[in-house]
């Protein structure tokens, strides 16, 4: 089996059960208590560290991570690894 591009960091938030973060592409992974998962485009290390270490994780998601990165819904984990490791068109 392949190794996943994820390492998944559990946060204490009352909405978010984990984020992730794959540095080859930058892309911020949240999966929400609801099993929904997001992953945020052309994120920095910093701003996922700062995520992490935040003292309310949904409210610097909200004020700091949405509306400021392209998103995309994944409605399974392995389609998103699958994402992770085909190239990035330019077209």
């Amino acid at each position: 089996m392949a190794h996943s591009p994820l390492l998944w960091t559990d946060v204490d938030s009352s909405n978010i059960e984990s984020v992730a973060f794959n540095e080859g592409s930058k892309t911020l992974v949240v999966k929400f208590n609801s099993g929904a998962i997001y992953s945020y485009d052309d994120v920095d290390m910093d701003i996922y560290v700062d995520l992490v270490h935040a003292k309310s994780v949904g409210q610097f998601l909200n004020q700091m991570i949405k509306g400021r990165y392209a998103y995309h819904r994944w409605f399974s984990e392995q389609d998103l690894i699958k994402a992770l490791g085909e190239p990035k068109g330019d077209a």
